[in-house]
């Protein structure tokens, strides 16, 4: 406890994770894509929040320190946190680079 006292990018990961609670407080686990899916409008929330912990890291840095701190607690995927979304187009991802 007294550690996400001190570091500030775990005591934004709790203000983002209970903003992200209040709106979606009924959390539900979810199955494959397309129903485990985010907006865009969701990841840009996600960058807004974080833009100064971001600036020029890539998203090994989004996925090891932001995404993984906001889930853990709740064992859930990002989608399930924020509220999954059923989407029309699915844009998958890796965390490697070329």
């Amino acid at each position: 406890a007294m550690r996400r006292k001190t570091v500030p990018i775990l005591r934004r990961c709790d203000h983002f994770r209970e903003a992200l609670l209040a709106k979606n407080p009924t959390m539900r686990l979810c199955s494959e894509p397309p129903e485990r899916a985010v907006s865009m409008g969701q990841i840009w929330d996600l960058f807004e929040f974080f833009k100064d912990f971001i600036l020029d890291r890539d998203t090994h840095f989004v996925a090891r320190s932001i995404v993984r701190t906001l889930t853990s607690p709740q064992k859930s995927s990002y989608a399930e946190l924020a509220g999954p979304q059923m989407v029309q187009w699915f844009v998958t991802h890796a965390w490697k680079q070329p």
